[in-house]
């Protein structure tokens, strides 16, 4: 799998907010059951596209540029989300793209939890407890990249894990899978709260840029997480009219792969 590129995207090429016509017949949109694109560029919340629920910023509110929000190590969302439609799920997958100039400890980008106690969390540039990068915890079991450093380099980085049940779980960087873990555990039952930049009870919060987080109630097979890592907005759907914004622009390589994709209640 080739390393970041930033012309595989930029962004400018994410949906306008408000813009959620989720194309529900591609295969990427399979399972989604919830979406944070992470496009307002303004204010102190952040919509999930799928559910309709905007999750809020904590005391110390995110800021917005370079396409994505950014977490100063103690700012965050949190809300409902998507939390309940995971709760006691061992089939699901959680993904995202972030960035960070240092590893750091303990920094959660992205967490769901009941309650107060915490369920899972993803460190992606993770230097505690022997971690060189990536680090999943989920109810106290932990996998986690000890063998890759540089990864800390500014540059929009796409995580995956992925669980699938009695075949354990996987984590992804950049399209390529790192890490399996024999770990068959679910999610906890009566989730109530998906977190970005932050675990919010801990604080174990993040600095750096998320930029997109996505959430499935099944296992991504390693072909999709290639294709999210390559065409990441492919399940939108494009208009006639393009009114909502260009998806891609004219020299990306992957004009044909979004806007060759069928469109739900009419052709382009």
């Amino acid at each position: 799998m080739d390393r970041y590129n930033p012309l595989i995207w930029e962004p400018t090429q994410k949906p306008e907010p408000g813009f959620d016509e989720i194309n529900w017949d591609h295969p990427l949109s399979r399972g989604l059951v919830g979406y944070i694109p992470l496009n307002e560029g303004a204010g102190s919340a952040a919509m999930d596209i799928v559910k309709g629920r905007s999750i809020s910023a904590g005391t110390t509110k995110p800021t917005w540029s370079n396409g994505g929000a950014n977490f100063n190590g103690s700012s965050f969302f949190d809300g409902a989300g998507c939390a309940s439609a995971l709760s006691s799920s061992n089939n699901f997958s959680i993904v995202f793209w972030a960035s960070a100039t240092a590893l750091q400890v303990n920094g959660g980008a992205i967490s769901i939890r009941a309650g107060a106690a915490s369920n899972c969390i993803i460190y992606p540039f993770d230097s505690g407890n022997g971690a060189t990068g990536l680090r999943y915890w989920q109810s106290g079991n932990v996998f986690q990249d000890t063998a890759t450093s540089g990864r800390a380099d500014g540059l929009p980085h796409h995580f995956c894990i992925t669980s699938a049940g009695s075949a354990g779980k996987a984590a992804y960087v950049d399209g390529s899978q790192i890490l399996t873990s024999v770990n068959t555990n679910s999610l906890a039952s009566g989730m109530t709260s998906v977190g970005v930049g932050s675990w919010p009870p801990g604080p174990q919060n993040f600095t750096g840029t998320v930029y997109h987080a996505s959430f499935y109630n099944r296992a991504l097979t390693a072909a999709e997480v290639a294709d999210l890592y390559r065409n990441p907005f492919a399940m939108f759907a494009p208009t006639s009219s393009r009114s909502h914004g260009q998806l891609v622009s004219v020299s990306s390589p992957f004009e044909s792969a979004i806007f060759d994709s069928p469109i739900i209640g009419g052709a382009a």
